[in-house]
């Protein structure tokens, strides 16, 4: 019964309506596929889509470059906007929406009264030692104590570090502390540093190892006797940490794990004032890492810091480690994408690879065995040697998908970065969420209709190219069905024999098998790229700027990698179409390359 029904519509209108549309296209293609003119519906919306992506294949096949100069030229002038390119990196900027309330009274107040300052912290511990444990079958070192770290020798060594610091000059512009730190008694004062040795006037001559700890315990007792130059108490809270406590709660301040130090640097609406103070951070930070690594074997102790760029630094080193990964899964993509695109199938008297590879690794053990074996696989000088190398077929080269793999993966990278240059243009920031996802989404997206159209094409040169697998007769229409095609499933994309061929003609230039694989695709890829662009463009609507700044470069960089797919990459698809066809191997495939 389904059969009957489906030839009601073979016999019927449908056919009709498609032989009445094939009246109006070039060359005398109709844009209903054979399985199309068998189906009970058609849309509107599609035979109007087809029609206007056959118009648009057409010429992008018919003329690629032009194409490839119209859409390069587009892409450039996007990519100007690099020029603006900014990164934003401050965190109430990316996770604090513009309008909430808190931020704007942040803003009222740093606006009136100065932003917040910043602050420099090192935090010093003893290196921890091992511990042996006494037990009835051997003394093993299974514990790690950290001693107190107030010494004379620590505070010898860290007194010189802090001289060292204070000391330092930033690079370029040699910036010192003094230039940069927090004054409260004004451009004349001291600078605020909250430190053990401002306690000791940062000068340990009128001490030595009998008398420092008790003026560090008085001091600590009663911080108003030991005023620092910047003439503010300093508490014993702000430069110990860990002191522990006797029986009667009595601070033991001798016995502290840790000593910690401040730098207060001012802060600045004014970015050149601000500019200074980040570069004398990363000269600070600079030094600190690398005494970091000294401290433990030439003092005995442990250094931790944080300085004011310290997150913008971190989250910069993470960025720039997962350069990496991206770059790792961009060629692995690329490699899946040339590889698995296909290639030319093989002739009657050819081998496909995999034949190929199997018959050389059964017949490479003779090579060594001294045996002589007769077989297509031997060398091309010799027909009684085995070959060391495999003989792969010319087809498999000829017909390799390998450059225009590169090229759908370089058009995806083309699309990125136009969606950066535009946004950029218009001033929305990039944020590290941006270039850390965005690739991968767009890759992820981009190549799904790399295989839809290069597949599409496939199938159109294997009905309607020189090497179509059905011959016309003598009235140059397709020849009947076999026994075995009239099997088939009338809903099998492959069975295209199943209508009258008269709608269809048995050769197509490859402009026009192009264009009819655009035309085909076209409406699938348009309505798949704009729910994509739309539903990441909703996302735009979201207050918070790190979720909003990547729906539009998201949304950008899928509609640009959709417009170059349908231009440019068509164009690729017909260079490369008559690059094979133009190959001699193309219709003699008896021929083996050995590599």
């Amino acid at each position: 019964m389904g059969a009957g029904s489906l030839a009601q519509y073979r016999d019927g209108e449908d056919l009709l309506g498609a032989q009445s549309e094939s009246r109006h296209l070039s060359r005398g293609a109709s844009l209903l596929d054979p399985i199309d003119t068998v189906q009970p519906r058609h849309y509107h919306l599609n035979t109007v889509l087809r029609g206007a992506f056959y118009r648009l294949g057409l010429f992008a096949a018919s003329s690629p470059w032009l194409t490839f100069s119209i859409m390069f030229i587009a892409m450039g002038l996007l990519n100007i906007g690099w020029n603006n390119f900014e990164i934003e990196t401050d965190p109430v900027r990316l996770w604090v929406a513009p309008n909430s309330e808190s931020r704007q009274q942040k803003e009222f107040f740093d606006q009136n009264f100065g932003p917040f300052y910043r602050t420099e912290q090192i935090f010093l511990t003893s290196a921890p030692t091992l511990s042996s444990t006494n037990n009835s079958v051997s003394d093993s070192p299974t514990v790690r104590e950290r001693e107190p770290v107030l010494s004379w020798d620590h505070l010898k060594y860290w007194f010189n570090v802090e001289a060292e610091i204070r000391a330092l000059r930033s690079y370029p512009n040699e910036y010192r502390l003094s230039d940069i730190c927090f004054k409260p008694a004004g451009l004349r004062g001291a600078c605020v540093v909250q430190s053990v040795a401002a306690w000791f006037d940062n000068d340990l001559d009128d001490y030595d190892e009998d008398t420092w700890a008790e003026h560090l315990v008085q001091c600590a007792d009663s911080p108003v006797d030991c005023l620092p130059d910047f003439q503010q108490p300093l508490g014993p809270q702000y430069v110990l940490g860990g002191v522990p406590e006797d029986i009667e709660g009595r601070k033991q301040y001798l016995d502290a794990e840790a000593l910690v130090v401040t730098y207060v640097v001012s802060d600045s609406l004014d970015k050149e004032r601000q500019a200074m103070a980040m570069e004398w951070e990363q000269t600070l930070r600079a030094y600190l890492i690398k005494l970091s690594s000294e401290a433990p074997e030439h003092a005995g102790l442990e250094v931790a810091f944080s300085t004011g760029v310290s997150l913008e630094e971190e989250i910069n080193k993470s960025t720039n480690t997962d350069i990496k990964v991206v770059v790792l899964s961009y060629l692995a993509m690329f490699f899946y994408v040339s590889l698995t695109l296909g290639s030319a199938p093989a002739g009657p008297e050819e081998d496909g690879m995999v034949s190929s590879l199997r018959r050389w690794a059964r017949n490479l053990p003779s090579l060594f065995s001294g045996s002589r074996v007769a077989s297509s696989s031997l060398s091309v000088d010799s027909r009684t040697i085995p070959s060391i190398f495999p003989h792969l077929p010319r087809s498999l080269f000829v017909g390799s998908k390998f450059t225009l793999g590169l090229f759908g993966i370089s058009l995806v990278i083309l699309s990125i970065s136009s969606s950066v240059g535009l946004f950029s243009i218009l001033g929305v920031k990039v944020t590290l969420i941006i270039a850390e996802v965005i690739p991968f989404l767009v890759l992820a997206v981009g190549v799904d209709n790399v295989f839809i159209l290069v597949h599409e094409l496939d199938r159109q040169n294997s009905l309607h190219g020189p090497n179509a697998s059905l011959a016309p007769n003598a009235m140059g229409f397709h020849t009947p069905m076999s026994p075995a095609q009239s099997q088939r499933s009338p809903f099998d994309s492959s069975r295209d024999d199943s209508v009258d061929a008269r709608s269809v003609p048995q050769y197509l230039v490859a402009e026009e098998r192009v264009a009819r694989t655009l035309a085909k695709m076209g409406p699938s890829i348009l309505l798949s790229s704009i729910t994509e662009t739309v539903a990441f463009a909703l996302g735009a609507l979201v207050p918070m700027p790190a979720v909003r700044n990547f729906a539009l470069y998201a949304a950008g960089s899928v509609l640009l990698n959709a417009i170059l797919q349908v231009t440019v990459f068509v164009s690729a698809l017909a260079i490369d179409l008559k690059r094979v066809e133009a190959s001699p191997s193309h219709s003699d495939f008896s021929d083996v390359v050995c590599l």
